[in-house]
């Protein structure tokens, strides 16, 4: 068995219609994406610009023009621009949610449509769940890149980085938690009709470990970001629950198998993605006691033990591989943790 995201030769992979058709539509979803949430934002900027007029135009009447009829025709027209823009933005607010989720629909029957097996099926399921999946990862820093294709100087495209990813990051998290959302959806209508479909259970760990992955990348951005910071605890609430049920999905898949060591693989892998480097070094030297011999387990496990700051035991594995000749023992002490950690302190000097 291997993993359905890292084997090529998949349900999805192995019909090239399919991947065509579905890349076609990764460029026609992302594209009317921007176009939906990018309205928004110009009908703010727009706004804006005529305001700050406004204002400077008052702000002239006042002091050069005594006339109390010119000022209370532009201050009229101030309270009109602040009034238009209001009801304008919440007609968009409340008009966006319906367009993402008709497009989001568009988006899965253009799929459904493509697999060349029936809904019911592991294949059709396991396809649109994948495209799903892969969709919600291309959106990854699309929010900085809405204003800047056109810009060349460094300063400028900088600054409106920041001024895209603070008007769009919601917009572009929300899309992607969605996405991943319904890809869960499509594997338990699945696991519904096959439930002991390893397969299926592969594949939806590691859609909970992409959850959970969002959620993380999320908590990281709080100090950068209004949106993540008002939703730190709850973003982490939501990591939470997406790694444990990420785990549940692996838990199963060790009742069938328990001493396969490509199951300890994956879910290093997902420990891994989540961070959990712990739980990883549990894995891998669960992965060790079935295969003693492999010295690209000891290799990994070595690394994670540097990393963890358990430097006996990293030197343990590090002196055995180079006994043992392995080639690539001496990179393990870049990992060594009293060497990061004396880069850490002279970085804050």
């Amino acid at each position: 068995m291997s993993s359905y995201f890292e084997n090529e030769q998949s349900f999805s992979s192995r019909n090239s219609f399919f991947r065509n058709q579905v890349m076609k539509n990764y460029k026609t979803t992302i594209y009317e994406f921007i176009r939906i949430t990018k309205n928004i934002s110009l009908l703010k900027f727009f706004f804006v610009v005529i305001l700050v007029l406004e204002i400077v135009i008052s702000s002239y009447l006042i002091l050069f023009f005594s006339k109390s009829s010119i000022i209370a025709i532009d201050l009229g027209a101030i309270v009109l621009t602040i009034f238009s823009y209001v009801v304008l933005l919440f007609y968009f607010q409340a008009k966006k949610p319906a367009q993402i989720s008709e497009l989001q629909q568009s988006f899965i029957s253009s799929c459904r449509h493509a697999v060349s097996v029936p809904e019911g099926l592991a294949e059709h399921h396991l396809s649109v769940a994948n495209a799903l999946m892969k969709l919600s990862y291309y959106l990854y820093g699309i929010e900085y890149g809405y204003f800047t294709s056109s810009l060349s100087v460094d300063f400028l495209k900088s600054l409106f980085e920041k001024i895209s990813g603070y008007l769009h990051q919601e917009d572009v998290f929300k899309m992607q938690e969605s996405l991943l959302f319904r890809s869960v959806e499509e594997h338990v209508i699945q696991i519904k009709n096959t439930p002991t479909d390893l397969e299926l259970h592969v594949s939806l760990a590691h859609c909970y470990v992409a959850l959970a992955k969002l959620y993380l990348d999320g908590q990281k951005k709080s100090l950068s970001g209004y949106f993540f910071k008002k939703n730190k605890g709850i973003l982490h609430q939501k990591f939470e629950i997406a790694s444990n049920r990420a785990i549940d999905e692996f838990i199963i898949l060790k009742e069938y198998a328990p001493n396969d060591p490509w199951i300890h693989a994956q879910l290093a892998q997902c420990y891994h993605s989540m961070e959990m480097y712990d739980d990883e070094a549990k894995e891998h030297e669960a992965m060790l006691e079935l295969s003693p011999n492999d010295e690209e387990i000891k290799f990994r496990l070595a690394r994670i033990y540097f990393t963890l700051g358990r430097n006996a035991e990293g030197l343990q594995v590090y002196e055995g591989l180079k006994k043992d000749g392995y080639k690539r023992a001496d990179e393990l002490l870049c990992y060594y943790a009293s060497i990061k950690a004396l880069e850490e302190i002279e970085a804050m000097s």
